[in-house]
């Protein structure tokens, strides 16, 4: 079997899962073009990989990484973090594979010649990525999706960012040393993976606690915003239990003056009783325009 046809074969069904999982992740703008892209650059990367240098490897791989930032839509920095731990997920799970490889048949990861004889342990080795891959793209997912459009703009929407890229670039270093430089060494291997997963476990944490936070910020600015609501009914409650006084008493003092006046007609004091009328109409005339000058 052909070295491109493995690489063909061990490269291209991870890369379109990776891709499916960026087009749930990112508001990707024209979906078309970017399946083009990324299938056509996937192809080319794997046909000649086996000829590539490490390094030149690495090189090849940042268009893959530029497409889905340059043909999706929203905050810049959004778009760079996301494609940036979508890479750390994909590294992640491809070091329990290599450690996978190297304790069933004992050769380096890069070994063609091992590939095929080992044909039986290849293909469980990537089932067993492939297997790791999915859960951890798809948690992911739900992460980004449940605290992503929480963040904030300004210099604290980037230090996510850079945190990530920083742990992209030391993935890619752990990542090359033994595929490139310590291919036999199955300690460092070991420890590679170990430190990974635990890097990963740290991150997992560090979003579920900027999760809290941004709940707890949440939550603090929908308490504040009630509690001034509160103060704005009371004090309009205040006001409407005042009304309400105010008119029971003049009606109270009414009835009295009512009172008054019936008495007065009784006895026959007429002119008393329409001078007591005016006294009262002149009181609440008065009253009326103090209330429409309040108002």
């Amino acid at each position: 079997m052909p070295d491109a046809l493995l690489d063909i074969i061990g490269v291209v069904p991870v890369q379109l899962v990776f891709a499916y999982a960026l087009t749930k992740m990112l508001n990707i703008r024209r979906l078309s073009l970017f399946w083009v892209l990324e299938l056509v650059f996937v192809l080319l990367i794997s046909s000649f990989r086996s000829s590539m240098s490490v390094e030149f490897r690495l090189a090849a791989s940042v268009p893959l990484a530029l497409i889905p930032i340059f043909l999706s839509q929203g905050s810049l920095a959004r778009r760079i973090l996301v494609v940036t731990l979508a890479h750390l997920v994909l590294f992640f799970a491809e070091l329990p594979g290599g450690a996978l490889w190297m304790s069933m048949t004992g050769t380096p990861v890069a070994d063609y010649e091992a590939v095929r004889t080992h044909l039986g342990a290849f293909f469980l080795t990537h089932a067993a990525h492939m297997a790791l891959l999915v859960p951890l793209l798809a948690m992911l997912c739900m992460l980004l999706n449940r605290f992503g459009s929480a963040q904030e703009r300004g210099m604290g929407e980037w230090l996510p960012v850079l945190f990530s890229l920083v742990q992209l670039v030391l993935v890619n270093v752990m990542i090359l040393l033994p595929l490139g430089y310590i291919q036999e060494s199955m300690t460092y291997y070991g420890a590679s993976v170990v430190l990974a997963l635990v890097g990963f476990a740290v991150d997992l944490l560090l979003f579920e606690a900027m999760g809290r936070f941004a709940q707890k910020r949440r939550d603090d600015v929908r308490a504040t915003m009630l509690e001034e609501q509160l103060d704005r009914y009371l004090a309009r409650c205040g006001e409407f239990v005042s009304d309400i006084e105010h008119t029971l008493k003049v009606r109270h003092d009414m009835g009295n003056h009512v009172q008054v006046v019936l008495a007065l007609s009784e006895r026959g004091n007429f002119q008393e009783a329409h001078e007591h009328l005016a006294c009262m109409a002149e009181v609440l005339n008065d009253t009326r325009r103090s209330e429409e000058a309040v108002l």
